[in-house]
């Protein structure tokens, strides 16, 4: 198959003239990314230098050096005009980096000793009209809905692959650049905002609990605040591969992630509404598996749909800049 064929996508955001010029080493369209990763590289790095936090490598590295080695592998497909493998490499290689990178922002991030915000979040709540209890009661008494909440609640770990996988291989290039600049944006920006709002989650301060919801166990939900707490008083200061764990409540990155994962499946026909549904659920779920308050969920659909704006605003004057 010709590489340099795309096929047409009505439903894509962003669209891409391919003309007769010869193969980049770098897609312009990966700037953002790029620069994103950087920042929060440097801020990880600064933390580590600065504040009492180590690095424990073992089972990080090797993850680690194959992130390393699948981006210049990838500017080798890309100068033999192989697109669709190289955008496949370099987008998954940079997933993983910054993905890795704001989990490890969060957790550092997590020793300012601001007080928790649940009370903030409970009464924004209430105020909204939802009482986060009398919604998670009735729900929790059937266990056959609450494994099935779990299971799509944990999708958030496999869909983002999958989908990357699926776009570079129907030639969706342009989409999947646009998915994972946004993902990178959602995540900076609630990474930014998560310090200002730490929160135990609605889980915690209901006391809800992992031996009669086993459930909310295997979403790893209630593991968070037990890291949350030893690194706020200081009993945690090593961070490695067991301790690696999502500390944000406010905005929901859950819910910011399903808005853009849902965007990036909705670009191709077949998928489009089954996985549509599926990230809407898993929305649901971070109310009962993930223990997120309402404003939590609102907040994060906003900043997904606005990181989708941003990026599609961002790849369209890189790609027009780049003469693309």
């Amino acid at each position: 198959m010709d590489m340099n064929v795309r096929p047409a996508s009505s439903s894509s955001i962003l669209k891409t003239a391919h003309t007769s010029q010869p193969p980049k080493f770098v897609d312009p369209s990966s700037y953002t990314v790029y620069v994103i990763t950087a920042l929060f590289l440097a801020a990880v790095c600064g933390g580590f230098i600065a504040s009492s936090f180590s690095y424990d490598g073992r089972a990080l590295n090797e993850k680690i050096f194959g992130l390393c080695i699948a981006i210049p592998t990838a500017y080798l497909f890309r100068i033999a005009d192989k697109r669709r493998i190289a955008t496949f490499l370099e987008v998954s290689a940079l997933f993983g980096a910054i993905s890795l990178l704001g989990i490890f922002s969060s957790m550092m991030l997590s020793a300012i000793p601001i007080p928790y915000a649940d009370i903030l979040l409970s009464n924004m709540d209430r105020m909204m009209g939802f009482d986060w209890m009398a919604v998670f009661k009735p729900v929790s008494d059937y266990k056959g809905i609450m494994n099935l909440q779990a299971s799509v609640y944990l999708s958030f770990n496999w869909q983002p692959m999958l989908l990357i996988f699926l776009l570079c291989a129907l030639g969706l290039e342009s989409e999947c650049w646009l998915f994972v600049t946004a993902w990178a944006v959602a995540l900076a920006l609630t990474v930014v905002i998560f310090p200002f709002f730490p929160a135990k989650s609605a889980l915690i301060v209901n006391q809800i609990s992992p031996v009669r919801f086993p459930e909310i166990a295997k979403g790893g939900t209630l593991f968070f605040y037990d890291i949350m707490e030893d690194i706020r008083s200081g009993r945690l200061r090593v961070i490695g591969f067991r301790q690696l764990t999502g500390m944000i409540t406010f905005p929901s990155f859950h819910a910011a992630a399903a808005i853009v994962i849902g965007w990036g499946y909705g670009q191709i026909p077949y998928l489009r509404w089954p996985f549509v549904l599926l990230n809407l659920t898993m929305i649901i779920s971070a109310i009962y598996i993930g223990g997120h308050y309402l404003i939590d969920i609102v907040a994060g659909i906003v900043i997904g749909f606005g990181s989708l704006l941003i990026s599609h605003r961002l790849l369209r004057a890189q790609r027009a800049s780049d003469g693309f």
